[in-house]
């Protein structure tokens, strides 16, 4: 059976006729369309009314002239995007002295740039000084519209770049007042995808004991995945990264060096008696530079992974030594995780309906010491060491785990 063509779908290719301007065909018409690309980025399409090819350049022309005559000029030193690029200079130095956290320009750009509904792409080529509410909240509906499945933080970090670049225009005198922006109510998801462990879950149902165990079997099988042997290092970097709230990530868990791990002692018992731990020295994490204390258990898989580089330098990464692009390691770990998800049938969380990544495992840290510890961790304390907010904790994580053994006597006590 023929398949049927889309009435919108394009008829041949399209032609370019210089930067911004091009003709096409669709299923739908006989006519050549042209599409000028106007002030701000934003694309025209109009119908030629032609169906020569040569005729419809000559119509194209003619109307990409209309068009862009027809918009209105805005001065260079009023645009919006002359503000975007004045808020990064400025976003970039307050990270360079420490004032902002490191990803807080690129943060920032993300929102401006993003190809589908970067602030930029809106309100670029727009006089700033003539932007309102309206226009804002316009913009918002549209791209919800699109994409109804954008997070709450996607939404916010809109809404704050946006005020953020006019800001800017407000120190600068250009504008009076920053148009007042309300963010829209968002559904409330279920929490961050986490390993669910025992007491949350039955022993037999503890998902993170079974990614584990399915990672100590595919390390016995000599499992290849993409000619990259899964060996017991997968093993131990998940151990680690579920014990030292590290981030999977280049600046944090693949950035860490023998030379910023250092064994310590809890407590007063200086003489090795006491519980250890490692202290680690983040140096570019993505809220900053700060020293990480992790639990007991990472102590081991330091060890082991001592013996396992007998002949390491002070220099030589922790994990995956042997690749100096560290952006390869991150690809060759994640691509190995995602087998071991895949074998274990983790691949998604049942509970919250979210993809296993390995960020997962951080989630997870977080979880534990919440639950693990009875409700006695000082969560200001647990989110310093974990290069996070107290408001993260408790939106993310606290809210969706239940009380704790201790305080649900506490709680279903009558002052016995």
């Amino acid at each position: 059976m023929a398949e049927t063509k889309s009435r919108n779908a394009l008829d041949g290719p399209i032609i370019k006729l210089r930067r911004g301007l091009a003709i096409y065909k669709v299923n739908l018409s006989p006519f050549y369309f042209v599409r000028v690309r106007a002030v701000g980025g934003k694309y025209i399409v109009r119908s030629t009314k032609e169906t020569s090819r040569i005729e419809a350049r000559v119509a194209a022309e003619e109307l990409a002239v209309s068009i862009l005559r027809a918009a209105p000029i805005v001065p260079t030193d009023k645009s919006f995007s002359t503000f975007c690029d004045r808020f990064i200079e400025e976003a970039e130095s307050a990270a360079q002295r420490g004032v902002k956290y490191p990803r807080y320009a690129k943060d920032a750009k993300y929102a401006m740039d993003n190809k589908h509904w970067g602030l930029r792409n809106e309100f670029g080529g727009r006089d700033i000084t003539t932007l309102t509410s309206a226009d804002f909240n316009s913009y918002l509906r549209k791209n919800l519209g699109k994409r109804p499945d954008f997070s709450k933080s996607t939404v916010t970090a809109m809404t704050s770049t946006f005020r953020n670049v006019m800001k800017v225009a407000l120190n600068d005198g250009v504008i009076a007042t920053i148009p007042p922006t309300q963010a829209p109510q968002m559904k409330k998801g279920l929490g961050r995808p986490f390993f669910r462990f025992h007491p949350l879950v039955k022993k037999e149902n503890d998902q993170y004991r079974a990614l584990c165990k399915t990672l100590k079997s595919l390390a016995e099988e000599n499992i290849k995945v993409r000619g990259v042997e899964l060996t017991d290092e997968m093993y131990d970097l998940v151990v680690f990264l579920t014990n030292s709230f590290l981030r999977p990530t280049y600046s944090e868990l693949y950035a860490l060096r023998h030379s910023d791990v250092a064994i310590a002692v809890s407590g007063d018992d200086a003489d090795g008696k006491g519980m250890k731990a490692l202290r680690l020295t983040i140096r570019k994490g993505k809220t900053g530079a700060r020293i990480a204390t992790t639990m007991p258990s990472c102590v081991s898989v330091y060890e082991r992974i001592c013996k396992r580089h007998k002949d390491y330098k002070p220099d030589d990464y922790i994990f995956l030594p042997q690749y100096s692009n560290r952006s390869h390691a991150v690809r060759v770990t994640q691509n190995l995780f995602n087998y071991a998800l895949k074998a274990a049938g983790l691949e998604k969380d049942p509970f919250t309906g979210g993809k296993h990544t390995m960020y997962s495992l951080r989630h997870t840290a977080i979880c534990f010491r919440l639950v693990l510890s009875k409700g006695r961790v000082n969560i200001y304390t647990l989110a310093k060491n974990a290069g996070t907010s107290v408001e993260i904790i408790e939106n993310h994580y606290a809210k969706q785990l239940p009380l704790s053994n201790d305080l649900e006597r506490n709680l279903q006590s009558f002052g016995e």
